[in-house]
């Protein structure tokens, strides 16, 4: 399918629509001999990189193999012979999808692509994310950074992103591969995905299986598995990814990233971790931007002392008071809990618990950037002879109500149902007017309710 030369010339034009060669197919528009719009694999009900045509899925929507012709085709069913559908390609490159009906000669448009910018292909270039509900619309994968810092500022995204830092499989292949220990980076997951282009298909592989051919090869930069479609790795530049805000519509990819756990030996570890990049929210604040806060972690900022590492005062750029928990990177515990604390708080982010601000990740460096509370721990109040005195029966009343409220709300309304499983005074923070919010999420546990 080709669109018009021109309006009034029904020659073919520069924009063409077909299926690709790759399995499973994807639907693409050239412009003349470049993609210009792609529709991601077919998974045997719909293609996954399109998200507003399930009215045409319901329409009988599908998509044909000719063994004997060795093609692929789309065909759906017409239940409602009163309409007549028809699809076409405008000049510029739209592709679109119409019904006309008997008794309304003007045709109206039921679907079509491109829609907005991230539709258009590798608009951010390899290893960038596009999402049109930011601004910018791209932004870099966890671990890269923008190939060209002139470029990027300017909205030009073409040139896409680079590795912040080489892989560790990277850095000594040969010893890796020798020693067996390929899996020494991990992979980081992002959910509501459309998967990047030029990826390849392992006909044999399960979801462990794939995760682990692509953890053994160090030329595997991805990998996905996906219902219907099974095992599909990428080895090149991940280029054309789009952010949906529909969860469960869309995929779920993993890219390799340098592991940053280590275990009690300090022998480096492959690591998942899930990252919808569109519930989470958690900025990533820069260690320098840390070290400046805090004055180079100053005794004289020091706060206390956590269960897994020290916690300090700071000040950011804009003047605003936060507090950093940074894990000791002496001990080989805590990784989990960290890790547990990112995930938890930021999907929990609510007026009853301290705000999680942000996180840091630098080598062994493991940080997290808190809402600075004035009045610090309750544990203060208790254990301060000074404080104890200023501390009557209905400032300690308000704040028992106050963290009986705040269980409430983790055990019955919040949307995950959450056991703290470390609560203490410690971990009873107050602000300006006392009122309490619960911290410290690094043992707490999701349960379901049947």
């Amino acid at each position: 399918m080709s669109s018009w030369l021109t309006k009034d010339d029904p020659s073919p034009g520069k924009f063409v629509c077909g299926f690709s060669m790759d399995t499973p197919p994807q639907v693409f528009i050239w412009n003349g001999s470049k993609p210009y719009w792609r529709s991601g694999p077919w998974d045997e009900s719909k293609f996954i990189g399109v998200l507003d045509i399930e009215n045409a899925y319901g329409d009988g929507f599908n998509l044909k193999h000719d063994n004997q012709q060795g093609s692929v085709y789309m065909a759906w069913h017409v239940y409602n012979t009163s309409y007549a559908h028809f699809m076409f390609i405008t000049l510029d490159g739209t592709l679109k999808r119409m019904f006309m009906d008997e008794q309304v000669k003007n045709p109206y448009v039921s679907w079509m692509v491109p829609v907005n910018r991230c539709d258009i292909y590798g608009v951010c270039g390899p290893f960038g994310v596009c999402n049109k509900n930011k601004s910018p619309n791209c932004e870099c994968l966890k671990g890269f950074v923008p190939n060209s810092i002139e470029d990027w500022k300017k909205g030009n995204w073409a040139g896409g992103c680079v590795w912040k830092s080489d892989l560790l499989c990277q850095k000594n292949t040969s010893n890796l591969a020798s020693s067996g220990k390929a899996q020494n980076d991990g992979f980081w997951k992002l959910r509501s995905m459309k998967l990047p282009d030029h990826f390849e298909y392992l006909y044999t592989e399960d979801s462990s299986g794939c995760q682990q051919w692509c953890l053994s090869n160090c030329s595997c930069v991805a990998y996905a598995y996906v219902t219907g479609i099974d095992c599909v790795v990428w080895t090149g530049g991940l280029i054309d990814v789009q952010q949906f805000s529909l969860a469960g519509k869309t995929s779920t990819f993993a890219f390799r990233i340098q592991s940053w756990v280590e275990s009690k030996s300090k022998r480096r570890k492959g690591f998942e971790m899930a990252d919808s990049m569109y519930t989470l929210e958690l900025p990533i604040i820069g260690f320098d931007k840390i070290l400046a806060a805090t004055d180079n972690f100053s005794t004289t900022n020091k706060l206390g002392e956590g269960r897994f590492g020290p916690i300090y005062k700071g000040k950011l750029e804009g003047g605003q008071l936060v507090a950093v928990k940074r894990l000791s990177r002496h001990s080989g515990q805590g990784v989990e809990e960290f890790k547990n604390e990112i995930i938890l708080i930021s999907k929990l982010q609510h007026r009853n618990l301290v705000k999680l601000l942000g996180c840091c990740i630098e080598g062994e460096e493991k940080l997290l950037v808190y809402e600075y509370m004035t009045n610090k721990s309750l544990d203060t109040f208790l254990f301060d002879a000074t404080k104890r005195v200023k501390h009557d029966w209905a400032k300690g009343f308000h704040i028992i109500q106050g963290i009986a409220r705040r269980l409430l709300y983790l055990h019955r309304d919040s949307y995950l149902r959450v056991i703290h499983r470390d609560l203490k005074g410690s971990n009873i923070l107050l602000d300006d007017d006392m009122n309490s919010k619960i911290s410290d999420f690094g043992l707490a546990r999701t349960f379901q309710v049947t």
